[in-house]
């Protein structure tokens, strides 16, 4: 808004904001396997049609093996970017809760040996993050099966002396990011120290619990990803 006081001229015009700079974003709807993405274990499924979340098809993550089944993308290597600091946001749908705590959502190190974040669901349904392990907080927020969530992530590592690593996960059902309240958790005394260069979307063995991917995005640096991406 400009006022001019010799006349009394109010002129206003809309602010623009630009969409973030995306340095994934994946909408699953090639038919074969996303470039870049690969299998680590088990047959994850980058054309599924029997839930769809956006679009004609979305990512499925399942095993009723004792094998796990990971989708990941190693974004350092085929992209050439490493994050201190990153924003991801994906759509998630998910057929059963788990009958103990279950991790389903990774970022790693460039080796993928090491979680730098993780987000694990709790067998009522609320969402869990932490770092290595350490430090979790949990929502208080659940999520319900059979039911279309929106899902923002944060991570930023630390120096390690303190341990001041940030992990934070927030879910909303129409696509508004929650930044407080029940539906949002955040740790600042997370112990990772390495940089992501791998997301994965994991299910582990042996266990009844089903999920469904879809629009998955990452930025690098400290803007969040906005609402209704």
């Amino acid at each position: 808004m400009i006022i001019i006081p010799n006349n009394n001229i109010i002129l206003t015009s809309a602010v623009v904001v630009p969409p973030p700079s995306y340095l994934v974003e994946e909408n699953f709807e090639s038919a074969s396997n996303p470039p870049g993405w690969g299998t680590a274990i088990g047959s994850p499924n980058y054309q599924y049609t029997g839930v769809i979340l956006q679009g004609a098809q979305s990512l499925f993550v399942s095993s009723s093996t004792a094998q796990a089944t990971w989708a990941y993308l190693n974004y350092s290597s085929s992209l050439g970017v490493s994050c201190s600091e990153c924003w991801t946001y994906f759509l998630f749908q998910f057929q059963i809760l788990p009958n103990s705590q279950r991790q389903f959502f990774r970022l790693r190190d460039k080796d993928g040996n090491n979680d730098c974040s993780n987000i694990r669901m709790e067998t009522n349904g609320r969402l869990t993050t932490d770092q290595l392990g350490s430090n979790q907080v949990t929502t208080v927020g659940t999520l319900s099966p059979n039911t279309k969530y929106h899902i923002w992530t944060y991570y930023k590592k630390g120096a390690g002396t303190p341990a001041n690593g940030t992990s934070s996960v927030a879910f909303s059902t129409d696509g508004v990011r929650p930044t407080s309240g029940n539906n949002f958790v955040q740790t600042t005394s997370g112990v990772a120290t390495l940089n992501a260069d791998v997301i994965y979307f994991f299910h582990p063995d042996g266990v009844s619990f089903s999920n469904v991917i879809d629009r998955v995005l990452m930025v690098t640096g400290s803007t969040a990803i906005p609402d209704n991406p």
